[in-house]
């Protein structure tokens, strides 16, 4: 699922909405955008009296609330009055390294989250992306979207870093029991054909409504001159309706959504159910168009920030679409029919859901979770988004934080990881039980992701590091810690040895520079990650330079 963002400071009762349509049950996963926050549901719904509901708690950050199971829906009718456009600020000076922690927070940080599956299938096998480009086109919007996919699993290795490859290997964490042995998300993802639709059903789309699947459903029995159909009918592929930027939406407020349904039985809701068909899995991704500055509250990069294929298509939405589209596949990789790896308790919050709109090691992922993590989720300071610590190309001025195949760059979200327990850009293995040694002159050490000297994602719980630097016959050796973003509460933190004594400790966001004078030809420099809870926001690690004063 993914959602919009935007700041609101005025709480609010909760609500239901209801959506009329015309009947048929469908099974999906979307984020709604309402007046005071956004919503994800996961619904099995008759949608002869409804489509969709939003329901929320007030939050102060565009993040989303997710949940299984629908209250009774006789008595809602259609509303369009809660759909709204989204604002939200500009918060790039917050990106700026702090010596103490935002007084919303004290010493307050998230507990740990624990994903797990509810033992439904992932997609093991090879997975087909099918193209449904309903509308007008442009071929270089096109070959974008297209270059994001084939960067998922490129055939030569992506030398640039970070990069979409590694981001998806945290998607192939993920598993399924199902199947009578373990297998886990396929590490192959490809182009399983595509096709244009110049506006079948008009341009005005009901996206809540049977618009979609008789859209998918009429280009599946589409033929080539040759006699094959365009596009590949089967489970294991994953079909994009990309609709553009001149078609009308009846109902939006949404970014984007994923769903599943029975080709030839549009009854059917569960997996199981759908017998002697084919159950097709979709995404809808309506073109974000530019209603108020802020992609209708889908951007990824709002102004003064250049996202990085405007300049390469001329289109100012198509990174926020890419950043949609991924979301949506990492999610239906990992969670096809709504029964696999949904966070519990709140009971809805897929893998990207969990982190929706966290770029770097700066943002709020446990903002949108208030059922997990109490009022701290409804507090101003989850309206922070460091945008700021996007990278920048010094030549173009465009922010990324991630690059494709062919030269591209990307903004995309993180992803929850297995592994670390929190929101990753790139699959970054722990440091713990294990001793680095350095014996060079001078030297390197960083715990962490760092590029260009911003940490783009936080370090992982407990973490138990040791690195020993030792340079024979130096007299001394100095410590130049240059980066520093290791919380605020003074339980994650470095320590520095000369043999077996202590010669200091380090918490802490640092602004400045920390050198530490060390006699003699060892040290020992020691990391420790707090176990019993998640890092804060800028919790990404350190960087570190030393050098071996040789001679007398």
């Amino acid at each position: 699922m993914i959602g919009s963002r935007k700041n609101m400071t005025t709480p609010s009762m909760p609500f239901i909405v209801a959506i009329v349509n015309p009947v048929f049950l469908i099974h999906i996963s979307i984020l709604i955008c309402t007046s005071l926050c956004n919503v994800q549901v996961d619904l099995h719904v008759d949608v002869s009296s409804v489509t969709t509901f939003s329901s929320y708690d007030s939050l102060s950050r565009s993040t989303t609330i997710e949940t299984h199971g629908l209250p009774s829906f006789d008595r809602f009718h259609k509303s369009s009055k809660v759909l709204q456009k989204k604002v939200f600020r500009n918060t790039s000076s917050e990106a700026l390294m702090i010596s103490k922690a935002p007084t919303t927070f004290g010493s307050w940080r998230p507990p740990l989250l624990k994903m797990k599956t509810l033992g439904g299938k992932v997609l093991h096998k090879p997975i087909h992306i099918c193209f449904i480009w309903y509308g007008l086109w442009p071929t270089k919007s096109k070959d974008v979207l297209r270059t994001a996919i084939l960067s998922l699993t490129p055939t030569s290795p992506i030398e640039d870093f970070p990069n979409l490859s590694h981001w998806w290997n945290i998607v192939t964490q993920y598993y399924s029991d199902s199947f009578g042995a373990r297998v886990n998300v396929s590490n192959v993802v490809i182009l399983g054909g595509e096709v244009d639709d110049l506006y079948s059903q008009g341009k005005f789309i009901d996206p809540f409504g049977p618009d979609p699947l008789d859209i998918i459903s009429r280009n599946l029995k589409l033929e080539s001159q040759s006699g094959l159909h365009v596009l590949l009918t089967n489970e294991d592929a994953i079909y994009l309706l990309m609709i553009s930027p001149d078609v009308t939406l009846t109902n939006d407020g949404f970014c984007g959504f994923h769903g599943f349904y029975c080709l030839n039985n549009w009854n059917v809701t569960q997996e199981k159910d759908c017998i002697d068909s084919t159950l097709l899995l979709y995404a809808v991704l309506p073109h974000p168009t530019p209603k108020d500055g802020t992609l209708n509250g889908c951007a990824v990069a709002p102004p003064p920030f250049i996202p990085p294929n405007y300049i390469v298509a001329n289109d100012g939405s198509l990174d926020s679409m890419v950043n949609v589209m991924l979301h949506q596949v990492a999610e239906i990789a990992t969670d096809p029919f709504g029964s696999s790896w949904i966070y519990s308790p709140n009971g809805a919050s897929e893998i990207a859901h969990l982190c929706n709109y966290v770029f770097s090691g700066g943002d709020y992922w446990y903002c949108g979770l208030p059922d997990a993590y109490g009022s701290i989720a409804s507090s101003n300071s989850c309206a922070h988004t460091n945008f700021g610590n996007l990278l920048r190309d010094k030549d173009t001025g465009v922010s990324y934080n991630m690059f494709g195949i062919n030269g591209l760059k990307f903004v995309v979200q993180q992803l929850w990881s297995l592994s670390n327990d929190g929101c990753q850009l790139q699959n970054y293995g722990s440091c713990s039980a294990t001793t680095k040694l350095q014996v060079q002159e001078t030297g390197f050490i960083q715990e962490g992701m760092f590029t260009q000297g911003i940490g783009l994602q936080r370090y992982a719980p407990a973490e138990h590091c040791e690195y020993i630097i030792h340079v024979e016959n130096a007299h001394s050796l100095t410590l130049n810690f240059t980066t520093l973003h290791l919380g605020f509460d003074g339980r994650d933190y470095i320590e520095v040895y000369m043999g077996t004594q202590r010669v200091r400790k380090i918490i802490g966001v640092q602004k400045e520079n920390v050198v530490v004078h060390v006699r003699g030809c060892n040290a020992v420099v020691k990391f420790t990650s707090y176990t019993g809870r998640s890092p804060y926001p800028l919790s990404t690690g350190f960087q570190m330079l030393y050098k071996a004063n040789m001679g007398i």
